[in-house]
Protein backbone atom coordinates (compact mmCIF):
# COMPACT_ATOMS: atom_id res chain seq x y z
CA UNK A 1 0.00 0.00 0.00
CA UNK A 2 1.13 3.60 -1.14
CA UNK A 3 0.10 6.78 -0.34
CA UNK A 4 0.53 10.65 -0.85
CA UNK A 5 -0.19 13.63 0.98
CA UNK A 6 -1.93 16.86 -0.85
CA UNK A 7 0.21 17.37 -4.11
CA UNK A 8 -0.32 20.11 -7.03
CA UNK A 9 1.28 20.99 -9.61
CA UNK A 10 0.91 24.24 -11.97
CA UNK A 11 3.26 23.54 -14.68
CA UNK A 12 1.07 23.75 -17.73
CA UNK A 13 1.31 23.60 -21.51
CA UNK A 14 -0.58 23.55 -24.51
CA UNK A 15 -0.27 20.73 -27.33
CA UNK A 16 -1.22 21.27 -30.85
CA UNK A 17 -1.79 17.90 -32.20
CA UNK A 18 -2.91 16.67 -35.47
CA UNK A 19 -6.49 15.45 -35.62
CA UNK A 20 -5.48 12.10 -35.60
CA UNK A 21 -2.95 11.80 -33.03
CA UNK A 22 -5.45 13.97 -30.93
CA UNK A 23 -8.08 11.49 -31.49
CA UNK A 24 -5.58 8.16 -30.32
CA UNK A 25 -3.81 10.37 -27.07
CA UNK A 26 -6.94 11.69 -25.65
CA UNK A 27 -10.26 10.72 -24.91
CA UNK A 28 -13.40 11.77 -23.03
CA UNK A 29 -15.15 9.25 -20.72
CA UNK A 30 -17.89 11.47 -19.44
CA UNK A 31 -21.14 11.69 -20.70
CA UNK A 32 -22.38 14.37 -18.28
CA UNK A 33 -24.39 17.00 -19.95
CA UNK A 34 -22.29 20.35 -21.05
CA UNK A 35 -22.51 23.44 -18.96
CA UNK A 36 -23.88 26.43 -20.85
CA UNK A 37 -23.71 29.64 -19.36
CA UNK A 38 -25.27 33.23 -20.77
CA UNK A 39 -24.70 36.48 -19.87
CA UNK A 40 -27.04 39.22 -18.84
CA UNK A 41 -28.99 40.51 -22.60
CA UNK A 42 -28.36 43.96 -23.72
CA UNK A 43 -29.91 45.57 -26.61
CA UNK A 44 -27.96 47.63 -28.61
CA UNK A 45 -28.79 50.26 -31.15
CA UNK A 46 -25.99 50.74 -33.73
CA UNK A 47 -25.21 51.89 -37.06
CA UNK A 48 -23.11 49.65 -39.80
CA UNK A 49 -20.93 52.44 -41.16
CA UNK A 50 -19.32 49.01 -42.38
CA UNK A 51 -17.96 49.75 -45.58
CA UNK A 52 -16.83 53.52 -44.53
CA UNK A 53 -14.60 51.60 -42.13
CA UNK A 54 -13.28 49.10 -44.19
CA UNK A 55 -11.79 51.88 -46.88
CA UNK A 56 -10.39 53.28 -43.91
CA UNK A 57 -8.76 50.46 -42.48
CA UNK A 58 -7.56 49.99 -45.45
CA UNK A 59 -5.06 52.54 -45.40
CA UNK A 60 -4.50 53.30 -41.42
CA UNK A 61 -1.97 55.64 -41.14
CA UNK A 62 -3.88 58.47 -43.74
CA UNK A 63 -6.51 60.57 -42.19
CA UNK A 64 -10.24 60.22 -42.89
CA UNK A 65 -10.19 62.84 -45.79
CA UNK A 66 -10.28 62.60 -49.36
CA UNK A 67 -12.16 59.01 -49.74
CA UNK A 68 -12.93 58.07 -53.38
CA UNK A 69 -16.62 58.86 -54.23
CA UNK A 70 -19.52 57.79 -56.71
CA UNK A 71 -20.81 60.44 -59.03
CA UNK A 72 -24.33 60.29 -59.12
CA UNK A 73 -26.02 61.83 -61.90
CA UNK A 74 -29.86 62.30 -62.03
CA UNK A 75 -31.66 59.69 -63.16
CA UNK A 76 -32.71 61.07 -66.72
CA UNK A 77 -29.47 61.87 -67.38
CA UNK A 78 -28.17 58.07 -66.88
CA UNK A 79 -29.05 54.50 -67.17
CA UNK A 80 -27.83 53.86 -63.57
CA UNK A 81 -30.22 54.15 -61.06
CA UNK A 82 -29.79 52.28 -57.47
CA UNK A 83 -26.16 51.69 -56.40
CA UNK A 84 -25.64 50.67 -52.86
CA UNK A 85 -24.21 47.56 -51.14
CA UNK A 86 -24.95 44.48 -49.67
CA UNK A 87 -24.40 43.38 -46.07
CA UNK A 88 -23.82 39.66 -44.93
CA UNK A 89 -26.22 38.80 -41.43
CA UNK A 90 -26.81 35.44 -39.48
CA UNK A 91 -28.98 37.45 -37.15
CA UNK A 92 -32.70 36.03 -37.67
CA UNK A 93 -33.89 38.84 -35.12
CA UNK A 94 -32.26 41.73 -36.45
CA UNK A 95 -34.61 45.07 -36.79
CA UNK A 96 -33.34 47.91 -39.05
CA UNK A 97 -35.56 51.02 -38.56
CA UNK A 98 -33.35 53.33 -40.31
CA UNK A 99 -31.23 54.11 -43.32
CA UNK A 100 -28.16 56.88 -44.15
CA UNK A 101 -25.27 57.14 -46.46
CA UNK A 102 -22.24 59.27 -46.24
CA UNK A 103 -22.77 62.68 -49.26
CA UNK A 104 -21.30 65.42 -50.94
CA UNK A 105 -23.73 67.96 -52.63
CA UNK A 106 -22.35 68.86 -55.96
CA UNK A 107 -25.05 71.06 -56.92
CA UNK A 108 -25.87 72.82 -59.99
CA UNK A 109 -29.24 74.70 -60.28
CA UNK A 110 -31.18 73.44 -57.25
CA UNK A 111 -30.87 74.40 -53.93
CA UNK A 112 -31.03 70.32 -52.88
CA UNK A 113 -31.24 67.17 -54.67
CA UNK A 114 -33.85 64.63 -54.13
CA UNK A 115 -32.60 61.39 -53.59
CA UNK A 116 -34.05 58.02 -52.04
CA UNK A 117 -32.43 55.33 -49.78
CA UNK A 118 -33.67 51.83 -49.75
CA UNK A 119 -33.92 48.62 -47.81
CA UNK A 120 -33.50 45.51 -50.07
CA UNK A 121 -33.98 41.96 -49.31
CA UNK A 122 -31.28 40.07 -51.92
CA UNK A 123 -31.65 36.57 -53.75
CA UNK A 124 -28.80 33.57 -53.39
CA UNK A 125 -27.04 35.39 -55.85
CA UNK A 126 -26.52 38.84 -53.55
CA UNK A 127 -28.18 41.11 -55.52
CA UNK A 128 -31.46 42.87 -54.85
CA UNK A 129 -34.28 40.99 -55.28
CA UNK A 130 -37.64 42.87 -53.39
CA UNK A 131 -37.69 46.57 -51.79
CA UNK A 132 -38.59 46.28 -48.05
CA UNK A 133 -39.07 50.02 -47.50
CA UNK A 134 -37.47 53.71 -48.51
CA UNK A 135 -36.51 56.93 -46.87
CA UNK A 136 -36.75 60.38 -49.00
CA UNK A 137 -33.61 62.29 -48.20
CA UNK A 138 -32.55 65.93 -49.81
CA UNK A 139 -28.89 66.76 -50.33
CA UNK A 140 -27.99 70.49 -49.52
CA UNK A 141 -25.93 72.76 -51.45
CA UNK A 142 -23.30 72.82 -49.46
CA UNK A 143 -19.34 72.94 -49.31
CA UNK A 144 -17.77 70.06 -50.10
CA UNK A 145 -16.66 67.58 -47.31
CA UNK A 146 -13.67 65.10 -47.94
CA UNK A 147 -15.28 63.43 -44.95
CA UNK A 148 -18.78 63.19 -46.16
CA UNK A 149 -21.82 64.32 -44.49
CA UNK A 150 -24.63 61.95 -42.87
CA UNK A 151 -27.99 62.17 -44.93
CA UNK A 152 -30.22 59.71 -43.68
CA UNK A 153 -33.16 59.08 -41.64
CA UNK A 154 -35.67 56.51 -39.88
CA UNK A 155 -38.87 54.36 -41.24
CA UNK A 156 -42.27 56.15 -40.71
CA UNK A 157 -42.49 59.02 -38.83
CA UNK A 158 -41.33 60.40 -35.43
CA UNK A 159 -45.17 59.88 -33.69
CA UNK A 160 -45.21 56.80 -36.03
CA UNK A 161 -41.49 54.84 -35.98
CA UNK A 162 -41.55 51.97 -37.91
CA UNK A 163 -39.11 49.08 -37.82
CA UNK A 164 -38.36 45.69 -40.00
CA UNK A 165 -37.09 42.57 -38.86
CA UNK A 166 -34.47 41.10 -41.66
CA UNK A 167 -33.40 37.71 -40.70
CA UNK A 168 -30.76 37.23 -43.59
CA UNK A 169 -28.88 39.31 -45.95
CA UNK A 170 -30.05 42.08 -47.35
CA UNK A 171 -28.89 45.28 -49.27
CA UNK A 172 -29.09 49.58 -48.56
CA UNK A 173 -29.08 51.04 -51.95
CA UNK A 174 -29.90 54.89 -53.25
CA UNK A 175 -31.06 56.71 -55.94
CA UNK A 176 -30.56 60.01 -57.21
CA UNK A 177 -34.08 61.52 -57.99
CA UNK A 178 -33.16 64.93 -59.53
CA UNK A 179 -34.38 66.13 -62.94
CA UNK A 180 -31.52 68.65 -63.41
CA UNK A 181 -28.27 68.34 -65.68
CA UNK A 182 -25.23 68.85 -63.19
CA UNK A 183 -27.32 67.89 -60.30
CA UNK A 184 -24.92 65.22 -58.86
CA UNK A 185 -24.42 63.70 -55.75
CA UNK A 186 -20.90 62.31 -54.65
CA UNK A 187 -21.36 58.97 -52.80
CA UNK A 188 -18.35 57.57 -50.83
CA UNK A 189 -17.54 54.07 -52.22
CA UNK A 190 -14.56 52.14 -51.23
CA UNK A 191 -11.27 51.22 -53.67
CA UNK A 192 -11.98 48.00 -53.80
CA UNK A 193 -10.44 46.04 -56.81
CA UNK A 194 -11.48 42.11 -57.83
CA UNK A 195 -8.33 39.69 -57.07
CA UNK A 196 -7.31 39.32 -60.86
CA UNK A 197 -6.73 42.36 -61.37
CA UNK A 198 -4.50 43.20 -58.51
CA UNK A 199 -0.56 43.66 -58.59
CA UNK A 200 1.51 41.09 -57.16
CA UNK A 201 2.73 41.51 -53.49
CA UNK A 202 0.20 44.46 -53.27
CA UNK A 203 -1.35 43.11 -50.02
CA UNK A 204 -2.19 46.66 -48.21
CA UNK A 205 -5.20 46.73 -50.59
CA UNK A 206 -8.55 44.75 -49.59
CA UNK A 207 -10.18 42.51 -52.64
CA UNK A 208 -13.37 42.94 -53.62
CA UNK A 209 -16.02 40.41 -52.59
CA UNK A 210 -18.84 40.87 -55.06
CA UNK A 211 -20.69 43.04 -52.62
CA UNK A 212 -21.19 46.30 -54.17
CA UNK A 213 -24.26 46.24 -56.16
CA UNK A 214 -25.77 48.72 -59.10
CA UNK A 215 -28.77 48.60 -61.22
CA UNK A 216 -28.02 49.62 -64.79
CA UNK A 217 -30.62 49.63 -67.72
CA UNK A 218 -33.23 48.05 -65.53
CA UNK A 219 -31.41 45.03 -64.17
CA UNK A 220 -28.97 44.51 -61.24
CA UNK A 221 -25.79 43.29 -61.37
CA UNK A 222 -22.49 43.59 -59.36
CA UNK A 223 -20.06 45.83 -59.98
CA UNK A 224 -17.10 43.86 -60.01
CA UNK A 225 -15.68 44.61 -63.42
CA UNK A 226 -18.68 46.62 -64.67
CA UNK A 227 -17.68 48.23 -68.20
CA UNK A 228 -18.58 52.07 -66.70
CA UNK A 229 -16.49 54.77 -67.26
CA UNK A 230 -16.57 55.26 -63.58
CA UNK A 231 -15.79 51.75 -62.74
CA UNK A 232 -14.08 49.47 -65.24
CA UNK A 233 -12.26 46.07 -65.21
CA UNK A 234 -10.30 45.50 -61.98
CA UNK A 235 -12.98 47.32 -59.99
CA UNK A 236 -15.40 45.84 -57.42
CA UNK A 237 -16.57 49.10 -55.01
CA UNK A 238 -18.32 49.14 -52.46
CA UNK A 239 -20.33 52.18 -51.27
CA UNK A 240 -20.77 53.58 -47.61
CA UNK A 241 -24.30 53.52 -46.98
CA UNK A 242 -25.48 52.31 -43.71
CA UNK A 243 -28.60 50.41 -42.22
CA UNK A 244 -29.71 51.96 -38.57
CA UNK A 245 -29.88 48.37 -36.68
CA UNK A 246 -30.91 47.02 -33.43
CA UNK A 247 -30.32 43.52 -31.49
CA UNK A 248 -29.71 41.82 -28.14
CA UNK A 249 -26.25 41.04 -27.70
CA UNK A 250 -25.72 38.43 -25.00
CA UNK A 251 -22.47 36.26 -24.82
CA UNK A 252 -22.45 32.57 -23.99
CA UNK A 253 -20.24 29.40 -24.42
CA UNK A 254 -21.13 25.84 -23.57
CA UNK A 255 -18.29 24.20 -21.98
CA UNK A 256 -17.34 20.33 -22.06
CA UNK A 257 -18.62 18.22 -19.24
CA UNK A 258 -15.08 18.26 -17.20
CA UNK A 259 -15.68 22.09 -16.86
CA UNK A 260 -17.99 24.34 -14.82
CA UNK A 261 -19.29 28.08 -14.84
CA UNK A 262 -18.71 27.67 -10.99
CA UNK A 263 -15.33 27.95 -9.61
CA UNK A 264 -15.99 26.10 -6.73
CA UNK A 265 -17.25 22.87 -9.01
CA UNK A 266 -14.35 21.12 -10.51
CA UNK A 267 -13.69 18.03 -12.22
CA UNK A 268 -10.82 16.03 -13.09
CA UNK A 269 -9.79 14.65 -16.35
CA UNK A 270 -7.38 14.81 -18.76
CA UNK A 271 -8.01 15.32 -22.17
CA UNK A 272 -9.11 18.56 -24.97
CA UNK A 273 -11.44 20.66 -23.92
CA UNK A 274 -13.81 22.19 -26.52
CA UNK A 275 -15.93 25.48 -25.77
CA UNK A 276 -19.12 26.10 -28.16
CA UNK A 277 -19.90 29.73 -28.49
CA UNK A 278 -23.46 30.38 -28.17
CA UNK A 279 -23.27 33.88 -28.17
CA UNK A 280 -25.22 36.76 -30.57
CA UNK A 281 -24.18 36.40 -34.42
CA UNK A 282 -23.09 39.65 -33.76
CA UNK A 283 -19.91 39.08 -31.98
CA UNK A 284 -18.71 37.22 -34.55
CA UNK A 285 -19.85 38.84 -37.65
CA UNK A 286 -17.40 41.07 -39.67
CA UNK A 287 -20.09 43.44 -40.65
CA UNK A 288 -20.37 44.07 -36.51
CA UNK A 289 -17.04 42.81 -34.93
CA UNK A 290 -14.48 44.88 -35.73
CA UNK A 291 -11.86 42.67 -34.42
CA UNK A 292 -12.75 40.52 -36.78
CA UNK A 293 -12.88 42.84 -39.19
CA UNK A 294 -9.22 43.85 -38.88
CA UNK A 295 -7.98 39.96 -39.32
CA UNK A 296 -9.82 40.46 -42.76
CA UNK A 297 -8.40 43.40 -44.37
CA UNK A 298 -4.51 43.93 -44.56
CA UNK A 299 -2.32 45.41 -43.06
CA UNK A 300 -3.95 43.90 -40.00
CA UNK A 301 -3.04 40.19 -41.00
CA UNK A 302 -3.34 38.57 -37.45
CA UNK A 303 -4.56 41.56 -35.29
CA UNK A 304 -3.89 45.26 -35.24
CA UNK A 305 -1.19 47.14 -34.18
CA UNK A 306 -0.35 46.95 -30.29
CA UNK A 307 -2.41 43.81 -30.18
CA UNK A 308 -6.22 43.22 -29.54
CA UNK A 309 -7.14 46.28 -27.77
CA UNK A 310 -10.63 46.49 -26.10
CA UNK A 311 -12.35 46.28 -29.40
CA UNK A 312 -14.62 43.89 -30.96
CA UNK A 313 -13.63 40.40 -29.86
CA UNK A 314 -15.34 37.29 -28.75
CA UNK A 315 -12.02 35.24 -26.87
CA UNK A 316 -11.77 32.50 -24.28
CA UNK A 317 -9.14 33.03 -21.28
CA UNK A 318 -7.93 30.18 -19.40
CA UNK A 319 -6.34 31.42 -16.02
CA UNK A 320 -2.82 30.02 -16.92
CA UNK A 321 -1.34 33.67 -17.97
CA UNK A 322 1.95 33.65 -17.71
CA UNK A 323 3.21 37.16 -16.68
CA UNK A 324 7.61 36.08 -17.45
CA UNK A 325 5.95 34.59 -20.84
CA UNK A 326 2.90 36.55 -22.15
CA UNK A 327 3.02 34.62 -25.93
CA UNK A 328 3.04 31.29 -24.24
CA UNK A 329 -0.60 31.03 -23.67
CA UNK A 330 -2.17 33.59 -25.49
CA UNK A 331 -6.25 33.81 -25.32
CA UNK A 332 -8.05 31.72 -27.81
CA UNK A 333 -9.98 33.75 -30.02
CA UNK A 334 -12.67 32.68 -32.28
CA UNK A 335 -12.49 33.41 -35.57
CA UNK A 336 -14.97 34.37 -38.48
CA UNK A 337 -16.66 31.08 -39.57
CA UNK A 338 -15.99 29.11 -36.73
CA UNK A 339 -18.11 28.12 -33.39
CA UNK A 340 -15.77 26.19 -31.29
CA UNK A 341 -11.97 26.50 -29.81
CA UNK A 342 -10.20 23.81 -28.21
CA UNK A 343 -7.72 23.70 -25.55
CA UNK A 344 -5.08 20.94 -24.95
CA UNK A 345 -3.56 19.95 -21.36
CA UNK A 346 -0.37 17.58 -20.93
CA UNK A 347 0.18 18.45 -17.27
CA UNK A 348 -2.67 18.79 -14.10
CA UNK A 349 -3.16 21.71 -11.81
CA UNK A 350 -6.56 23.85 -11.28
CA UNK A 351 -7.13 27.55 -13.24
CA UNK A 352 -9.86 28.65 -11.27
CA UNK A 353 -9.47 32.54 -13.17
CA UNK A 354 -10.77 31.72 -16.43
CA UNK A 355 -13.53 33.05 -18.42
CA UNK A 356 -14.71 33.94 -21.86
CA UNK A 357 -14.80 37.56 -22.66
CA UNK A 358 -16.88 39.49 -25.36
CA UNK A 359 -16.31 42.76 -26.39
CA UNK A 360 -18.09 44.70 -29.51
CA UNK A 361 -18.35 48.17 -30.27
CA UNK A 362 -20.85 49.99 -32.12
CA UNK A 363 -19.58 51.56 -35.58
CA UNK A 364 -19.52 54.62 -36.34
CA UNK A 365 -18.62 56.42 -39.98
CA UNK A 366 -14.75 57.13 -38.78
CA UNK A 367 -14.17 55.13 -35.56
CA UNK A 368 -16.37 53.89 -32.83
CA UNK A 369 -17.33 53.75 -29.56
CA UNK A 370 -17.35 50.85 -26.59
CA UNK A 371 -20.85 49.68 -26.61
CA UNK A 372 -21.03 46.10 -25.20
CA UNK A 373 -18.89 44.01 -22.61
CA UNK A 374 -19.47 40.71 -20.78
CA UNK A 375 -17.11 37.93 -19.60
CA UNK A 376 -18.14 34.44 -18.13
CA UNK A 377 -16.04 32.65 -15.04
CA UNK A 378 -15.24 29.07 -15.45
CA UNK A 379 -13.01 26.50 -13.80
CA UNK A 380 -10.39 24.18 -15.07
CA UNK A 381 -8.81 20.92 -12.96
CA UNK A 382 -7.07 18.31 -14.83
CA UNK A 383 -5.70 15.30 -13.15
CA UNK A 384 -3.38 13.29 -12.65
CA UNK A 385 -3.54 11.18 -15.42
CA UNK A 386 -1.72 8.64 -17.72
CA UNK A 387 -1.45 10.10 -21.26
CA UNK A 388 -3.05 8.05 -23.85
CA UNK A 389 -5.91 5.80 -21.77
CA UNK A 390 -8.18 5.36 -23.85
CA UNK A 391 -11.66 3.66 -22.11
CA UNK A 392 -12.97 1.91 -24.61
CA UNK A 393 -15.18 -0.33 -23.00
CA UNK A 394 -17.67 -0.50 -20.29
CA UNK A 395 -16.33 -1.09 -17.06
CA UNK A 396 -18.57 -2.77 -14.12
CA UNK A 397 -20.86 -0.83 -11.89
CA UNK A 398 -19.74 0.39 -8.86
CA UNK A 399 -21.10 2.03 -5.46
CA UNK A 400 -20.00 3.83 -2.77
CA UNK A 401 -21.23 1.91 0.47
CA UNK A 402 -21.51 5.38 2.82
CA UNK A 403 -21.71 8.57 0.96
CA UNK A 404 -21.37 10.78 3.36
CA UNK A 405 -18.66 8.74 5.00
CA UNK A 406 -19.19 8.93 8.89
CA UNK A 407 -16.51 6.63 10.11
CA UNK A 408 -13.27 7.68 8.45
CA UNK A 409 -13.64 4.40 6.35
CA UNK A 410 -14.71 5.00 2.36
CA UNK A 411 -16.22 1.54 1.42
CA UNK A 412 -16.38 0.98 -2.46
CA UNK A 413 -18.39 -2.16 -3.44
CA UNK A 414 -18.00 -4.01 -7.18
CA UNK A 415 -14.61 -3.50 -8.04
CA UNK A 416 -12.04 -6.58 -8.91
CA UNK A 417 -8.47 -7.04 -8.81
CA UNK A 418 -5.73 -4.49 -8.42
CA UNK A 419 -6.88 -0.96 -8.86
CA UNK A 420 -5.51 2.17 -7.77
CA UNK A 421 -7.38 5.20 -6.04
CA UNK A 422 -7.23 9.31 -6.26
CA UNK A 423 -8.96 11.35 -3.74
CA UNK A 424 -8.87 15.51 -4.57
CA UNK A 425 -10.46 18.18 -2.88
CA UNK A 426 -12.81 20.29 -4.61
CA UNK A 427 -10.20 22.55 -5.93
CA UNK A 428 -8.25 19.71 -7.60
CA UNK A 429 -5.56 19.15 -5.10
CA UNK A 430 -4.81 15.99 -4.60
CA UNK A 431 -4.94 14.72 -1.51
CA UNK A 432 -4.71 10.77 -0.93
CA UNK A 433 -3.10 8.19 -3.39
CA UNK A 434 -3.22 4.38 -2.77
CA UNK A 435 -2.93 1.23 -4.26
CA UNK A 436 -4.75 -1.86 -3.65
CA UNK A 437 -3.98 -5.23 -5.04
CA UNK A 438 -6.64 -7.74 -3.67
CA UNK A 439 -9.71 -6.17 -5.10
CA UNK A 440 -10.51 -4.53 -1.38
CA UNK A 441 -12.02 -1.16 -1.44
CA UNK A 442 -11.90 0.30 2.19
CA UNK A 443 -9.82 3.43 2.01
CA UNK A 444 -8.95 5.43 5.40
CA UNK A 445 -9.92 8.59 4.64
CA UNK A 446 -9.43 10.30 8.91
CA UNK A 447 -6.78 11.84 8.18
CA UNK A 448 -8.50 14.60 5.44
CA UNK A 449 -11.05 17.65 6.94
CA UNK A 450 -14.96 17.41 6.45
CA UNK A 451 -16.03 18.42 3.09
CA UNK A 452 -16.38 17.59 -0.63
CA UNK A 453 -13.84 15.27 -2.05
CA UNK A 454 -13.41 13.80 -5.66
CA UNK A 455 -12.83 9.71 -5.71
CA UNK A 456 -11.12 8.42 -9.05
CA UNK A 457 -10.59 4.82 -9.54
CA UNK A 458 -7.67 3.01 -12.11
CA UNK A 459 -7.57 -0.50 -12.62
CA UNK A 460 -4.02 -1.65 -12.98
CA UNK A 461 -4.62 -4.46 -14.46
CA UNK A 462 -6.75 -3.38 -17.33
CA UNK A 463 -5.32 0.31 -17.98
CA UNK A 464 -9.10 1.31 -17.39
CA UNK A 465 -10.39 4.01 -15.19
CA UNK A 466 -13.92 5.29 -13.91
CA UNK A 467 -15.09 8.93 -14.00
CA UNK A 468 -14.22 11.02 -10.72
CA UNK A 469 -17.23 10.28 -8.01
CA UNK A 470 -18.10 12.88 -5.66
CA UNK A 471 -18.17 11.89 -2.35
CA UNK A 472 -18.66 14.29 1.32
CA UNK A 473 -16.53 13.29 4.83
CA UNK A 474 -19.05 14.42 7.29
Amino acid sequence: MKASTCLFSVLFLVSILPAQQKKEAWSSASSVLSNSAVSTPTVVNDTLHYFYNKEYFKNPNAPISGLPYYKSAATTFTNITHFGSVFLNSDPNLSIYGLEGMLNASINGALTVPMTLYLYNVNAMLLPSTAIDSINIFVGSLPPNPQGIKYGGVFGTSLNPVSHVVPGNFAVLIRNKGNLTGDTVHVFRTSGITPTNAAAGNTNMPRGEGLGVIRWAGLFQKTTNFPHPQFGFGTDYEFCLAPMVTYTLQAGHIAPPEVNSVPTQTAYLMQPLTFTNISSPELTSRFFNLNVFYHRFQPFINQPPGGFTNDSALSWHFGDEDLNYPNLRTPLYLREGMSTVTKYYDTVGCFTTGNVRANLRRMKAGGSSVSYSAAIPFSVCIQDENVGLIQNTPLEPILLAENPVKNAILQVKGLKGANEFFIYNSLGVLCLREEQLDGLSGLNVSTLKKGSYYLRIQSREELRHYLPIKFIID
